[in-house]
């Protein structure tokens, strides 16, 4: 067996069966050759990394197992998006590889190298190897570069290229025989490299192509090129992000080509400009619109049969403006070389390339957006979760032979029924066309990515073996007969340890020992019949933390939560989370519905696509996908920050209303003690609100914003002493930084910090109480570091930053308070003690190469104090600490 691992490695395992049901790895190997192959930044310069490694996304194994022969797809490994935003990675670092080997050795050579690459995890995708009638052609799903077709915040404003969101065909007969050539380091030889724009802030080789080609898509301007007759073209359009590809072999049904597409996100882009009348753009509105109305499903789409296909003809509903409308879409960039639309190839300041537009026929129909479930768009069936790695099951001593099967993130393995010439779904499905059979396998511990079957004659003929992402294992099913009646209630007819009764409740199949209930503690009671899913005696209703029998104890400081799929592997969605802000009463399971939210994705985050209007406030405590975890924290854990970034679009681009709000807390983990600051409606305008909830009794802080509401990430900190108790609520916008005046942690949240018997709750939380509507709240990450209040090194005024010191610190009788000014500003200081009273307050210049500004305290009695540092006029503060001591 070849397995693939994300870092660019592949495992060759040797696998034994030893008895029903029960298979031994007895031999591996790990290939590092694709692993090894150079990075790049996307000017095309060599990229500087301490270790190898690439995102290996595919692979299709040909030849004999003596003679075996692996195809790879690989790009460039970072992710960037949302908050990381534009990391330079290389847009065309896609490459096509193939290994041989010849006795023990194995080699390899890049077939094809420069396509695309999105800004985040999208990228050259699934492969299948047909060969017929003369013909060797490789397929790849290649990921877009877009939500919904045009740039936005989340994808890092990048452009679709023109071959990004598409099933690619490279005809092997060509370019398996065309003579090697060698990169710069002599160790990766190569056939050959998509010719690319001419990029107009790049030099030329003597040959008229760019230095460092094909590496460096920067931002579409060096993107690869459509060549008429070339050997790489576009098969089949209109697909987001289509990760696997498929041909089948059945007799009555060979040759019929699918994909399934995961589907837009809510508030993640929208659509292109004019793209209903075929003239779509690439220019890019700030409002994005059409982020609200994508249809978040994944569809299966039957491409077409390869007796008759004409490639190119097949488009999936997913817009590409380049290939749509070349002459006139126009490119929008936002890179070092220039930011804004480009749409002249003579523009003194935003030039295109002087061989734009990189594809030689338009294809209208690729403007229009197709939102799945709609008449509009083809997709034979859809999926809720995003549905990825596809195959045939070939054993024809089974019922399942020549259906598909497919891998979903949601831990399911579904079966996808076709009638007997392939070309129809027979699956029970909603007006809609979303799926309503029960999967035919469950509970596979984490997010199912890819699946194969064996076929007959085949070494463990029947099998199907699924690779779960996020628990790093392979799942093998073998075929069974069951007789089942499912008639009596206490009877288990599939012998799978959960009752017929139970798992009719969970709606899993009571006949397929495949099909169980989630049971997180394994303890074969279902979550849904389980009052305590983690077995720490704690009843769920009650449980701050019901899916961590450790309540956040052994989450000690850093703590990073990423929200990208399967790290850490745990909690929720396997992003870390492992609670929901409590009210005593209900079922956590009753807190939130999966179906509304989007987790992990492309680019890491969780997106709740309609907020509800429960809200924590005072006695509601109806609040409702308030997702949480524990962080261990004492008196003695020293200053800490919580951090969290939301993104646009805020309050789904409409006008806030009434107690519509969307930030971060943290508390003891119920609904009556917390702290929390979050981006709120404040009449409409938008502001900052800061509130504390002690006992169910609520105080309220509204700072305004600076401007508008943002149409970029906002920052949130609560930089907290847990040895005073005081916490310093910050926010970030625009790369500005606000702060409000420093509070004193009460009651039951100021125990939490304090003890170390208990956890702190950190949580992500949203309401649209009031309002009568709801909106998209996007949430990027959580960050639990250890932090300094006695120094602020990079504290930003508007383009400007600056650093703050305070020295020496202890002190007994004064403090010296530099800050590095480059013109004269004036301050306002104001010094608090460690239960956060004002005690002085003073107004100060500073001006450059002046003394630093001294701080008397001799007559402060010893203790630890703060003083907030105001810009002028400019609604910016920072806080430093410092203590008095004699």
């Amino acid at each position: 067996m070849y397995v693939g691992q994300q870092d660019g490695a592949i495992k060759v395992l040797t696998i034994n069966r030893t008895s029903a049901n029960n298979y031994t790895v007895t031999g591996s190997e790990t290939i590092t050759l694709v692993k090894e192959i150079p990075n790049h930044s996307d000017d095309g310069s060599l990229l500087i990394q301490n270790s190898s490694k690439r995102l290996l996304t595919g692979i299709a194994v040909a030849g004999t197992a003596e003679n075996p022969v692996l195809y790879a797809t690989s790009s460039d490994f970072r992710i960037g998006g949302a908050s990381n935003g534009d990391l330079d990675l290389c847009t065309n670092s896609g490459v096509l590889s193939k290994l041989t080997k010849v006795g023990n050795k194995w080699t390899k050579t890049d077939l094809v190298r420069g396509l695309p690459k999105s800004e985040e995890t999208h990228s050259c995708n699934g492969l299948y190897l047909f060969e017929g009638n003369g013909k060797k052609t490789m397929l790849i799903a290649v990921g877009g570069q877009t939500n919904a077709g045009s740039p936005s915040n989340v994808f890092a404003y990048l452009c679709e290229y023109a071959l990004s969101a598409a099933v690619l065909s490279v005809d092997l007969n060509v370019v398996e025989n065309l003579p090697d050539k060698q990169d710069p380091t002599g160790k990766h030889p190569y056939k050959y490299d998509m010719p690319t724009l001419d990029d107009p802030t790049r030099p030329n080789n003597p040959d008229g192509s760019d230095q460092n080609d094909p590496w460096g898509g920067n931002d579409g301007l060096n993107q690869a090129k459509i060549v008429t007759g070339g050997p790489v073209q576009v098969f089949a359009s209109g697909f987001r992000n289509p990760y696997d590809v498929l041909i089948l072999k059945h007799p009555s049904k060979a040759g019929k080509i699918f994909t399934i597409d995961n589907g837009p996100n809510k508030n993640w882009g929208g659509t292109p400009i004019n793209g209903d009348d075929g003239k779509s753009s690439n220019k890019y509105s700030s409002s994005e619109p059409g982020s609200q109305d994508v249809g978040n499903f994944d569809g299966l789409e039957l491409i077409g049969d390869m007796d008759d296909y004409i490639p190119g003809s097949f488009y999936g509903g997913h817009p590409n403006p380049i290939r749509a409308n070349p002459e006139s879409a126009g490119l929008y960039t936002d890179s070092p070389s220039g930011k804004g639309w480009r749409y002249d190839k003579n523009s003194a300041t935003l030039p295109l390339p002087q061989d734009w537009p990189p594809v030689p026929v338009a294809d209208p129909k690729q403007s229009e957006y197709k939102k799945a479930g709609t008449a509009a768009d083809k997709s034979l069936l859809y999926f809720k979760n995003s549905t990825n790695g596809i195959c045939e099951y070939r054993y024809s001593g089974n019922p399942l032979y020549g259906d598909i099967l497919a891998a979903g993130f949601d831990g399911n393995l579904y079966r996808i029924k076709l009638n007997e010439t392939g070309d129809a779904v027979l699956n029970n499905k909603d007006a809609n066309r979303l799926n309503l059979d029960n999967p035919l396998g469950s509970a596979l511990e984490g997010k199912a990515l890819d699946v194969t079957s064996q076929g007959d004659g085949e070494a463990f003929e029947g099998t199907i073996w699924v690779a779960v992402y996020s628990a790093n294992l392979i799942k093998v099913f073998e075929p069974a007969t069951i007789i089942c009646s499912n008639t009596s209630p206490t009877a288990d007819d599939d012998n799978d340890g959960y009752s017929n009764q139970e798992e009719n409740d969970n709606q899993t199949d009571p006949c397929n020992p495949a099909d169980s209930p989630p049971d997180n503690d394994k303890d074969m009671i279902s979550d849904k019949w389980d009052i305590d899913d983690d077995n720490d005696g704690i009843p769920d209703n009650k449980d701050f933390f019901p899916l961590d029998n450790q309540n956040g104890l052994q989450n000690n400081i850093p703590k990073i939560f990423n929200l990208t799929n399967a790290d850490p592997g745990t909690g929720f969605f396997g992003v870390g989370l492992t609670g929901l802000m409590s009210n005593g009463t209900s079922d956590y399971q009753d807190l939130y519905n999966n179906d509304n939210i989007i987790a992990g994705g492309a680019i890491g985050a969780i997106t709740v696509e309609e907020v509800p209007d429960g809200d924590a406030y005072q006695t509601n405590n109806n609040q409702q996908y308030a997702f949480q975890v524990g962080i261990n924290t004492n008196k003695n854990t020293g200053v800490f920050t919580v951090k969290t970034g939301i993104l646009p679009n805020y309050f789904s681009s409409t006008t806030p209303q009434n107690y519509q709000s969307h930030g971060m807390f943290i508390g003891t983990g119920d609904q009556d003690n917390y702290i929390k600051l979050s981006l709120n409606a404040n009449g409409g305008a938008g502001g900052i609100e800061l509130m504390t909830e002690t006992d169910g009794v609520t105080t309220s802080i509204q700072n305004p914003l600076p401007g508008d509401i943002p149409k970029t990430n906002i920052v949130f900190y609560l930089t907290i002493d847990p040895e005073t108790g005081t916490i310093y609520p910050k926010y970030k916008i625009e790369e500005a930084m606000y702060s409000f005046d420093p509070i004193q942690a009460t009651g039951k949240v100021a125990t939490t910090i304090q003890n170390e018997e208990t956890a702190l709750a950190v949580g992500l939380i949203a309401t649209s109480r009031g309002s009568g509507s709801r909106f998209s709240a996007t949430w990027d990450y959580i960050e639990v570091t250890p932090g300094s209040i006695t120094s602020i090194n990079f504290w930003h005024n508007g383009a400007k930053s600056k650093n703050i010191n305070l020295y020496p610190n202890p002190s007994n009788d004064f403090v010296n308070m530099n800050i590095n000014e480059e013109t004269s500003q004036k301050y306002t200081l104001k010094i608090f003690n460690s239960l956060c009273q004002l005690i002085d307050e003073s107004q100060v210049e500073y001006v450059p190469g002046n003394d630093d500004h001294k701080i008397k305290v001799e007559n402060f009695p010893n203790g630890i104090y703060y003083i907030q540092v105001i810009t002028e006029g400019q609604e910016q503060s920072a806080t430093v600490k410092f203590i008095k001591s004699n």
